[in-house]
């Protein structure tokens, strides 16, 4: 969140804990922060760098999607098979959160599918759109609606990196509350699953039952697998760096900026 909100948020707390939980202190190694800087229009390219460097799959995923959208590719699949194709030419890595939500937004779901249409809806809503419900016109609009994505996902990933990694070496068991309804509607539609006590590290994904029988989802479902089927020794040997999705993500900004000035 910009750093404004961020510490209003913290003086929240403190005044929470000191009705509240009077016994409540911080840990003796923990670092007090004030946060300070811009709450107007801020986003991905004000953070830094290496946090740039963790938001930078998410955020060049997400600017994928608008471009692949606006493109004059027109059937479903193909826009789909685009996309896993310059995922994998941009950030050389598949994610599933994010290739689940490309699914979504590049359906044309069955008329008589309702709960198709209306997860398709809201992901589009969340993941393409500006809260008004229009497409991005300008390249900071675009920026905005993918940070606004970006840090939804990052949301949940911190919830199961703190699941897995435990708190100065107490487990913790975490949960998100959110008055987001696409949020809320995203995390109904993918489900981390904790194996071997590594929340995140693999997920479950939940559809109504006509994608069963849709030839846009079987031929999705079949493309993106037989890719990752592909890619899994490359996967194994790879190493990660991470100043290179910082560099994707300033590469994949420039081509919006060109297709939305």
């Amino acid at each position: 969140m910009p750093p404004p909100l961020a510490e209003r948020a913290r003086e929240a707390f403190d005044a929470f804990c000191d009705v509240h939980l009077p016994g409540f202190v911080d840990a003796p190694n923990g670092i007090r922060t004030k946060f300070d800087g811009p709450e107007a229009r801020y986003g991905y390219f004000n953070l830094p760098y290496d946090i740039q460097a963790i938001f930078g799959v998410t955020f060049t995923s997400l600017l994928l999607l608008q471009i692949i959208d606006r493109s004059s590719i027109k059937a479903p699949i193909d826009k789909f098979k685009e996309y896993l194709r310059r995922v994998v030419e941009e950030i050389d890595l598949l994610s599933e959160k994010e290739i689940e939500i490309a699914k979504y937004c590049y359906a044309v779901p069955p008329s008589n599918c309702r709960d198709l249409i209306n997860f398709r809806k809201g992901i589009r809503a969340n993941f393409l759109q500006k809260k008004d419900g229009k497409l991005p016109v300008s390249a900071e609009e675009a920026f905005a609606v993918a940070f606004n994505g970006a840090r939804d996902l990052y949301l949940l990933n911190a919830a199961n990196v703190s699941d897995s990694n435990g708190l100065d070496g107490v487990p913790q068991d975490c949960w998100i509350a959110t008055q987001d309804k696409k949020l809320a509607a995203f995390s109904k539609m993918v489900h981390n699953v904790n194996i071997n006590g590594e929340a995140g590290k693999y997920s479950a994904v939940v559809r109504p039952p006509e994608s069963k029988e849709d030839e846009y989802w079987l031929m999705a479902d079949t493309e993106h697998h037989s890719l990752a089927l592909g890619r899994s020794v490359h996967h194994r040997q790879r190493t990660v760096e991470f100043e290179k999705y910082v560099q994707a993500a300033h590469r994949v900004a420039e081509e919006v900026r060109g297709l939305m000035p």
